[in-house]
């Protein structure tokens, strides 16, 4: 087997094994510690239509402010097995969120996928915080956040999930 051969397929097993791995963390539950303030919710996105082997996972996540800043929240929705070059629309509880072109993951072109990053730490959209996007206000508070939906561009639903209330 030929070393290019051998790093694809150990970079797509190493891929497919996190994605695994994720998805069956990703069953609605409370990770973080109960404290006041304080706590984080992932939920598996499920397949919907003409994409079956799509899916992802969505995560909210709080935290208490430390002196004079206010709580971190954080909202994060990676869609895999999606269409390469295809734009994707994330829509939150009826809201649209964002759009983003699924890219591919591999040198193969065998994964494509979007990432949806959102903190309450970043107020101009021109200085993102490593990767991520002002949270917008229809996100705020995120623990209010339900139901979360990838739709490709003939605004089909692609992916699917719903936080469940505390």
């Amino acid at each position: 087997m030929s070393k290019k051969l051998f790093s694809t397929l150990l970079a797509v097993s190493a891929f497919s094994f996190f994605c695994f791995i994720s998805m069956a963390m990703a069953q609605n539950i409370d990770i973080a510690a109960k404290s006041a303030g304080e706590g984080r919710k992932v939920i598996k996105l499920e397949a919907m239509g003409g994409e079956p082997d799509a899916g992802g996972v969505a995560k909210i996540e709080i935290r208490k402010g430390r002196k004079s800043r206010p709580p971190l929240q954080e909202f994060l929705v990676i869609g895999t097995k999606l269409q390469a070059g295809t734009t994707y629309t994330l829509i939150v509880d009826g809201n649209t969120i964002g759009s983003a072109v699924a890219e591919d993951s591999s040198r193969d072109k065998i994964q494509a996928g979007v990432e949806f990053k959102f903190s309450s730490r970043v107020k101009d959209p021109a200085a993102k915080m490593g990767d991520a996007n002002p949270l917008p206000m229809a996100l705020d508070p995120v623990t209010n956040i339900r139901h979360v939906e990838l739709r490709d561009a003939n605004n089909q639903v692609v992916v699917v999930g719903d936080f469940m209330p505390e």
